[in-house]
């Protein structure tokens, strides 16, 4: 596709006037009322006129500039456009703006639809990061969702820019309904645009993807990969459902998180130093577990100088060596699965290991004996709380209570809660086993483990509760929110009237 196609795409779509090309500047949009908004970081060359004008000029027309100019129409991807170049003293300037004739406006089957390296690799990759860096993704509350119509060729780079723009975590498309962004974790449609008939939404999902996604996706039925787009990265999660085809794109930040900033404990910073052991992540799906598992990799890489092997599904953040050498395997594409990368991490010398998610009995219980065996293991657990994250561990690999219980390091559940003044921010739970606690991990005591570890807060137990009301105390969140995302709520109000806290929501 022309280079022109990308920029065309944002002028119908911002519903804007006019587009700059011109020698010595960047492309520039023109809308009235606002100043020109440059869409590249860099200045044109004159080649860089030239070639951009000569991807696009009619047959009859290619040759050299006369003195007059040249105008015509084009047809782009996105819809028809007028484009009239004229010489200047610097060199050329091109000017691209809308020709809005019903009549004239280029229907979508007429249209190669090509957008899937459109915005990817020049526009998007010059989109600007959020001024305010917030913890998981999230906007200020109140951000707005994209209020412009997208042109009916709208290709997929532009949902993925305009959930990019309006901080959302997630995007959302489903066959037969409006896009959709996951805002403050509340779902919100993406204003102006209709709903995607499944057909359409299968064009736009493919042309984006690789082709190994899709064959992929025809054995599995489903597909998570990434998309990368300059310095900008997505997970997106493909799969069928009983209106067609469904995908939920997350955006992942540049950098990992740090894990000073996000308010990580530092009980469990205090156990990234450990030479074996096992520490587990766990909380519910969009908790921020796989941002703070991040944060924690990063920690490592800044502080230890060892060999660091992850085993990931698919890889999302990706981490450069700092003073770590860090090496990241991909499942399926570079590992078959996560019980064959940890069998294969036994021979190949590292130091802490990394596992994306603690799916089967196979895989616990070799993680188990990884770091019994003298290895740093991090591993995610799709579970809510501490003690939920240990019962799920001791029902995967019952033999291995004993190795669980001495290689046991921490274990850190999450969950997110609204900020009052917008954005979200993780509460934690956090065990470091006590003598006790190992004993009855051991001998299979789980029953009487909420006693040992209310016992054990002198040493390093931080209950959700305590965190949720440190939370409020603070005035970081609201009350009411605090009890939405307590498990023992009657527990939680107590301690927060103890605090002189006013709770006017008593059915909360």
């Amino acid at each position: 596709m022309a280079r022109l196609d990308a920029f065309i795409q944002l002028l119908l779509y911002e519903s804007a006037d006019e587009l700059i090309l011109e020698t010595g500047k960047s492309v520039l949009l023109h809308k009235q009322g606002s100043p020109a908004r440059p869409l590249v970081k860099q200045l044109l060359t004159a080649a860089q006129v030239a070639s951009a004008l000569a991807e696009v000029l009619p047959a009859a027309q290619r040759g050299l500039l006369p003195e007059s100019g040249i105008s015509f129409s084009y047809s782009a991807p996105a819809g028809l456009v007028h484009i009239r170049c004229e010489r200047g003293s610097a060199g050329n300037r091109i000017s691209v703006t809308p020709l809005l004739d019903e009549a004239h406006i280029v229907q979508d089957e007429a249209v190669e639809d090509e957008l899937g390296t459109g915005l990817f690799g020049t526009v998007s990759e010059n989109l600007a990061a959020p001024e305010e860096h917030r913890p998981y993704n999230t906007p200020p509350r109140g951000a707005p969702v994209l209020v412009q119509p997208l042109g009916r060729t709208a290709g997929l780079e532009v949902l993925i820019a305009a959930a990019v723009e309006s901080g959302a975590s997630d995007l959302h498309l489903a066959s037969g309904c409006p896009p959709l962004l996951r805002i403050e974790g509340s779902l919100r449609p993406l204003e102006g645009h209709l709903s995607l008939p499944a057909a359409r939404l299968e064009e736009l999902i493919w042309a984006a993807l690789p082709d190994s996604a899709r064959a992929e996706y025809e054995r599995a039925r489903g597909v998570t990969c990434t998309i990368q787009s300059g310095a900008l990265r997505f997970r997106a999660s493909v799969f069928p459902d009983s209106r067609g085809i469904s995908a939920a794109i997350r955006p992942i930040p540049a950098e990992p998180l740090e894990a000073e900033r996000l308010g990580l404990p530092r009980q469990v910073l205090d156990q990234c130093f450990a030479s074996r052991g096992l520490i587990l992540i766990a909380g519910a799906a969009g908790s921020g577990r796989t941002s703070t598992l991040a944060a924690l990799v990063d920690f490592i890489n800044r502080n230890r100088d060892d060999h660091v092997l992850t085993l990931e599904e698919p890889i999302e953040q990706v981490h450069v060596n700092k003073r770590c050498l860090i090496r990241q395997r991909e499942v399926p594409t570079q590992v078959p699965g996560f019980e064959i990368g940890l069998r294969q991490a036994l021979r190949e010398d590292p130091d802490v290991v990394v596992v994306g998610d603690l799916r089967d009995a196979a895989s616990a219980a070799l993680a188990i004996e990884l770091a019994a065996s003298g290895r740093l293991v991090l591993a995610q657990l799709n579970t809510i709380g501490v003690l939920a994250a240990l019962d799920r561990l001791i029902e995967q690999a019952p033999a291995l209570r004993s190795a669980l219980a001495e290689s046991l390091r921490c274990v850190l559940s999450q969950t997110l809660c609204r900020r009052q003044a917008g954005g979200r921010i993780a509460a934690f739970e956090v065990l470091l086993p006590t003598e006790s606690a190992t004993t009855l991990i051991r001998e299979g005591g789980g029953f009487q483990l909420p006693t040992a570890m209310q016992a054990g807060r002198a040493h390093g137990f931080l209950p959700l509760n305590e965190a949720l009301a440190e939370l409020v105390e603070k005035r970081l969140v609201d009350p009411r929110e605090a009890l939405r995302r307590s498990n023992v709520k009657a527990e939680l109000r107590s301690m927060l009237e103890r605090k002189g806290v006013a709770l006017q929501d008593k059915a909360s």
